[in-house]
């Protein structure tokens, strides 16, 4: 098993660096190499995603285990050899030795820093609570749009809905149609609850995805992470997207 050493490592289409950028990965997490051509490796994420992802941007062991998690947008991990580095939220790293002000933590490729206490939580066997995503979302507005995204450096839609759900230990397919498919089916805009997934389209093929918040307000990737409206009263109301509006799902996990 590898691990991703870097803030951020791309997944792409084919193994060079002009090629489409599929989806990333963050620091920490593991990744399944496969095979490798040139400075590139045919690898797996844990959602099943396959592509070509740089060799550098890797670290083999089997012995490393995450203890902790950035919670907050960004964390800086002082690096004794690296020096400093910007971290996404979500990214996961190994305490060694727990502070009051700082942690001193291990990389995936080995080497130790420190980060501040407050920026870190622990990895709990089924993520933060559901009750959290109020805070999730705040710590994601903002955060630029970037096709193929999937970390507060920026996002695209159905990355955003992924990473969000995945910090609370709900796992869901990277790719908006996929995610069409999670949950119970709801048809009537009118009857979207809070966490609802919404869906946008032309025909039958879904090409966007938003989290609805309540009252016709949802949070998605357009542009920028933003909260704009559905309703037609709402001086944040979408027009276009609310004409493009398919259909919703709602997850069992999130919904009574």
């Amino acid at each position: 098993m590898s691990f991703v050493c870097r803030a951020v490592a791309g997944l792409r289409r084919q193994p060079h660096m002009d090629s489409e950028l599929l989806t990333q990965e963050l620091l920490g997490h593991r990744v399944r190499i496969h095979s490798s051509r040139g400075d590139f490796a045919d690898c797996s994420l844990m959602d099943g995603y396959r592509g070509w992802m740089a060799l550098s941007a890797l670290s083999a062991s089997i012995r490393y285990a995450a203890t902790h998690f950035v919670k907050k947008r960004f964390a800086w991990i002082r690096g004794e050899e690296t020096g400093p580095i910007l971290v996404p939220m979500g990214s996961r790293v190994k305490v060694v030795s727990p502070g009051t002000v700082r942690h001193v933590v291990e990389l995936p490729g080995g080497e130790t820093g420190k980060v501040a206490a407050g920026a870190l939580a622990e990895i709990a066997a089924g993520g933060l609570e559901v009750s959290a995503l109020p805070w999730i979302f705040e710590q994601v507005k903002g955060s630029p749009y970037v096709w193929g995204g999937k970390s507060t450096f920026g996002f695209d839609c159905s990355g955003l809905v992924q990473f969000v759900f995945g910090l609370t230990g709900i796992e869901l397919p990277r790719d908006s149609g996929d995610q069409a498919k999670r949950g119970r089916l709801v048809s009537d805009i009118d009857r979207l609850l809070p966490l609802d997934l919404v869906f946008f389209g032309a025909g039958k093929k879904v090409d966007h995805v938003a989290l609805h918040l309540g009252d016709l307000d949802i949070l998605h990737a357009s542009g920028y992470v933003r909260v704009e409206s559905l309703k037609t009263s709402s001086s944040r109301f979408r027009g276009d997207l609310r004409g493009r509006y398919r259909f919703a799902r709602r997850l069992p996990h999130v919904q009574a």
